[in-house]
């Protein structure tokens, strides 16, 4: 997977782990394959930011009838729910030096490919990404494939 190597470097600098583990299926979506890094990557950095040294990024792509399915999760300090509502909005960051548009961007990017972006978190458990996108027949660009690289 492009990303996991793109930030395997990271990751173990920050002390952190990243797993990840595919479907068996062939998994076909229309994407642009630059803007799906950008997600992914976006995702993975925010992860290791918010943990503390020895956490671990899980990354998985699954599938159903109809939809592709990414799942990003870290076991971080977790998000508070009164920040939750506001983490897509654009500018808002609880970063130091963050611009706030990473998750605003990423959820421009999903809504883009017809899919849905949500978020869920347990203080002192961790946060979860969910991203779910259509599955397309005919020519497409295979997901894994795009992750991969």
């Amino acid at each position: 997977m492009k990303v996991i190597s793109l930030m395997e470097s990271e990751a173990t600098r920050f002390g952190h782990e990243i797993h990840y583990q595919e479907s068996l299926d062939a998994i076909f979506v229309l994407m642009d394959q630059d803007k799906m890094i950008q997600l992914l990557l976006n995702l993975v950095k925010n992860a290791c930011e918010a943990m503390e040294e020895n956490g671990l990024v899980q990354i998985k792509l699954s599938r159903d009838l109809k939809n592709a399915t990414f799942v990003i999760a870290d076991n971080g300090p977790g998000i508070p729910e009164d920040q939750l509502e506001k983490i897509f909005h654009p500018f808002y960051t609880t970063k130091e030096s963050g611009t706030g548009l990473g998750l605003s961007i990423c959820y421009k990017i999903v809504q883009d490919h017809q899919g849905t972006f949500e978020v869920e978190s347990e203080l002192n458990l961790g946060t979860r990404f969910i991203i779910t996108m259509p599955l397309a027949m005919g020519n497409t660009v295979m997901l894994d494939k795009a992750a991969q690289g």
